[in-house]
C-alpha cells in the first residue's frame, strides 16, 4: 500500500467529523481561526490567489476566502472530503473557493505560475518523501510567491518521542519525523530561497491544553460522549494531553516555515 492510499484510509468520514467536533467547525487541526491567523500574520492575503494542500473539511479555505477576499483552491486526496467541502461552501464564496481532488500525487493538476501563496497546515508530516511535492509547489507558484507551512517536526529524523508514538498508535496515524535542518534543506534543494523557520511550540502547547480543558468541561463532555462514546472521549483527552506534553518538552517541534520562489 502506498503512503497516499494509507493516508486516505486513516481519515475515514467518522474520524474527520470526530476531529471537527474537537477543533471547531470545518477545522481538522489545532488552534482554529486563531492558529490560521497566526500562520499568516506577516503576510498580506488581500485579493491573493492561494492553494491549500490537504484542506480536510475546507474550513481554512472558506475562512481565508471570506476574511481576505482571496481566491482559494483546495486540493485533497480523499474524494469524500472534496464532496463535503464543496457541499459546505456558502453561495457567497462559490466564486472564490473551490475544491479539487488530488488524483495523481505528487503531481499537481495545476498550471505553472498560478498562485501567489501555497500553504499547508498540519498535513505534510503524513508524507514521507516531500521532495517531488515541494518541486511541484515551486512550479505552480508565481515568481516571488510564498510557500507557507505549519508542520510537526522532531529533534531526531525518523523518530518520535515515546509519548507521540503512543498518540499515533492510539489514533492509528502514520506520521513521519523530519528535522528542522533537513526540512530547510528539502525546501532549498527544491529551488526555494529566503527560507525562514518560526517556533510555534508555545502556541500549540496552549491549543492542545485548551482542547483537553474543553473536553473535560461538563457541558461539552456530555455532548461529546453522547455523539462519539465514553471510550472515544477518554482516549481523546489522553491523546491531546500526550501531544501537549510532547510539545512542552520539545519532543515534538511545531514550526512555521516560509519559503520564497526565486
Amino acid at each position: 500500500m502506498d503512503n497516499f492510499t494509507k493516508l486516505i484510509e486513516e481519515y475515514p468520514e467518522d474520524y474527520c467529523l470526530y476531529l471537527e467536533a474537537t477543533y471547531s467547525e470545518g477545522m481538522m487541526s489545532e488552534g482554529g481561526k486563531e492558529a490560521v491567523d497566526n500562520m499568516f500574520n506577516d503576510i498580506d492575503l488581500r485579493n491573493k490567489t492561494l492553494l491549500d494542500i490537504g484542506f480536510g473539511l475546507g474550513g481554512v479555505v472558506l475562512y481565508l476566502a471570506d476574511k481576505h477576499d482571496a481566491n482559494v483552491t483546495g486540493i485533497e486526496l480523499n474524494p469524500w472530503m472534496v464532496q463535503e467541502a464543496t457541499r459546505r461552501t456558502p453561495e457567497k464564496l462559490k466564486s472564490r473557493a473551490k475544491f479539487i481532488q488530488y488524483e495523481k500525487p505528487p503531481l499537481l493538476p495545476l498550471e505553472d505560475n498560478t498562485f501567489d501563496i501555497v500553504y499547508s497546515k498540519g498535513v505534510l508530516t503524513h508524507l514521507d518523501d516531500k521532495t517531488l511535492l515541494f518541486k511541484e509547489v515551486y512550479r505552480v507558484l508565481k515568481p516571488h510567491g510564498l510557500f507557507i507551512i505549519d508542520d510537526w517536526l522532531s529533534p531526531t529524523k525518523g523518530c518520535w518521542g515515546e509519548r507521540l508514538q503512543k498518540m499515533c498508535e492510539m489514533e492509528n496515524l502514520t506520521l513521519f519525523a523530519e528535522t528542522e535542518v533537513n526540512y530547510i534543506k528539502l525546501l532549498r534543494d527544491s529551488g526555494f530561497s529566503n527560507v525562514a523557520i518560526r517556533d510555534e511550540n508555545k502556541n500549540y502547547a496552549r491549543y492542545n491544553e485548551d482542547i483537553v480543558a474543553h473536553l473535560k468541561s461538563a457541558d461539552y463532555a456530555k455532548t461529546f460522549v453522547d455523539k462519539f462514546g465514553e471510550k472515544a472521549w477518554q482516549e481523546s483527552i489522553e491523546c491531546y494531553q500526550l501531544t501537549a506534553d510532547s510539545i512542552k518538552d520539545n519532543e515534538l517541534l511545531i514550526r512555521r516555515l516560509k519559503a520564497e520562489k526565486a
